[in-house]
Formats: structure tokens, C-alpha cells, sequence
């Protein structure tokens, strides 16, 4: 008997496509691709701009790029990327930027050319204090009803003196974990806000968030 999580997130599409173009988002791999289609169909034909970042190293370079042009027919795709070998995957309706995700002038600069995202997904280094920086300031570029997505969460799960990816005092999964005790309870405080006082950018941020889904190795958050 089929689980009811794969009937639910039923396989689509979306899989089909990073399938042939062999990303490791298919169901080959990591198998993001059923429930990405549950929550981006309803863009399917709109234009917006999607910006991805991480473009992938030299196995995986663009392969999600392609799937997601191939995908929204009218989206503007923008992969992001540190290594300047990332430009070589650009083709129409693919665009790529180059920079350092952990500077914050290069991600004010992000927000500033793409002010209007429909879909962020990270998928970059999975440092923590990359994946929180790069939240707090593009989760500002998301549109109304738009998406961000954070992947590979599980980097936040290796003990500290093991993780490669612990660069900051606090993981990124406690930190979006703090959101939820913003978002449940429609602003009511829970037992743990005292031992666990969110940032003031995240009461901030929580106010702009209709629900935070975490899904495996990913954490989706839908603006209001």
C-alpha cells in the first residue's frame, strides 16, 4: 500500500521535468519535487521572477534552473551563485547573478534589482548564518501569496563540533523553529517564548508569514 504522504504529494509534472534534466530534486534524489508541485502549481502560468540560490556544483550546474524554466513558461528564472563558472548556464529566461550570499550588501543588492519574487529557494552553501541572512533579506522581496523555501535544513542537525556547515551560534532550524511559536497562537505567547526570545527582525518577519511548513529536509514559508 502506497504511503499517504506520496498520494498526497502526488508525483507530477514537476518531476517528470527534473527528471530529464537530472536534477537531484527529482524523486531520484532527494524527492522535493512532489510537494514543490503541491504549492507552485498555482503559478504555473503567471509571470513573475523565481530566484534560486545555488546554482549547483559541476554534476547538478543549472539542471534545477532548466527544470523550473521549462516549468513556468512565463517566469523570469535567476539562479544565484559565488563561482563565476555559474554564468556559463545561462540561456534565455535564465539569468545568472554572481556573489557572495554571505555579504550583506550583495543580498541588499538582490533585493534591490529583484524587489518582486513569486518563489526564493535557497539552495547554496547550507551554512547556517547564510541561510538565516539570506531569509531575513529576501524574504522582504516575496510577494504577496509568494513562496521562500529553505533546503537541505538538515545541515542544522550535526553536532556542533562535527557540522561543517556550523558557523553560528545558533542553527537555522531553531531558528525558524522560534517562528512558529510567532506564527501559531495568532500572537499569543507560548510557555517556551521566554526561554527562546526571538530577534526583533523575526517578530517583524513573522508577521508578514500565512504559515511555515516543514517538509523533510525543507522549510516552506507562504507570505501573507
Amino acid at each position: 500500500m502506497a504511503s499517504t504522504t506520496k498520494i498526497f504529494f502526488a508525483k507530477g509534472e514537476l518531476d517528470e521535468l527534473s527528471l530529464h534534466h537530472g536534477t537531484d530534486k527529482s524523486s531520484d534524489r532527494h524527492d522535493y519535487m512532489r510537494f514543490y508541485e503541491f504549492y507552485f502549481s498555482k503559478f504555473k502560468e503567471d509571470s513573475f521572477t523565481l530566484l534560486e540560490l545555488g546554482v549547483g556544483p559541476q554534476r547538478n550546474k543549472g539542471k534545477s534552473l532548466l527544470t523550473w524554466r521549462d516549468y513556468f513558461q512565463n517566469a523570469n528564472i535567476v539562479g544565484v551563485d559565488i563561482r563565476p563558472d555559474a554564468k556559463t548556464v545561462e540561456t534565455e529566461r535564465v539569468d545568472i547573478e554572481i556573489g557572495d550570499l554571505s555579504s550583506l550588501d550583495f543580498l541588499s543588492m538582490l533585493a534591490k534589482k529583484y524587489p518582486s519574487n513569486k518563489i526564493v529557494i535557497d539552495d547554496a552553501s547550507h551554512f547556517w548564518s547564510h541561510q538565516i541572512l539570506s531569509f531575513e533579506i529576501l524574504f522582504q522581496t516575496v510577494a504577496d501569496g509568494g513562496i521562500f523555501v529553505i533546503e537541505d535544513i538538515n545541515t542544522s542537525f550535526s553536532p556542533k563540533n562535527e557540522g561543517a556547515h556550523a558557523d553560528s551560534y545558533e542553527d537555522a532550524f531553531t531558528y525558524f523553529s522560534r517562528l512558529t511559536y510567532l506564527v501559531g497562537g495568532r500572537g499569543k505567547k507560548h510557555l517556551s517564548y521566554q526561554m527562546s526570545r526571538p530577534a526583533p527582525i523575526q517578530i517583524a518577519l513573522a508577521k508578514k508569514i500565512d504559515a511555515i511548513c516543514f517538509q523533510g529536509d525543507t522549510i516552506i514559508i507562504v507570505k501573507k
